[in-house]
């Protein structure tokens, strides 16, 4: 068993972590959160995507795919959009 979490880094790389602890009555939750950089594009890096409407046209993992388009209509490479005709709902985009 290795006595670290570096251990199981390659050699050199060294990963920050936020400490996160819950204390309820009779339970203590503890989870160790990544550090991420403010400048980090999140979307590049999560493990799992999700969102509430992906407009039929678009596609939900262009969001991730690295692509920076040249201007707003530029689907190129895909796109993602939310649009689902109804100007009064809101939509969200999930990362984990």
């Amino acid at each position: 068993m290795p006595n670290s979490f570096t251990e199981y880094l390659p050699k050199g790389k060294k990963i920050s972590f936020l400490a996160r602890l819950i204390i309820v009555p009779g339970i203590i939750l503890a989870s160790l959160l990544p550090a991420i950089a403010q400048d980090t594009n999140i979307a590049l890096i999560a493990d799992e995507i999700h969102t509430s409407h992906v407009s039929p046209w678009e596609n939900l993992y262009a969001i991730n795919n690295g692509y920076d388009p040249q201007h707003s209509g530029d689907n190129s490479m895909g796109a993602y959009g939310n649009w689902d005709g109804s100007n009064a709902r809101w939509h969200w985009v999930e990362y984990r």
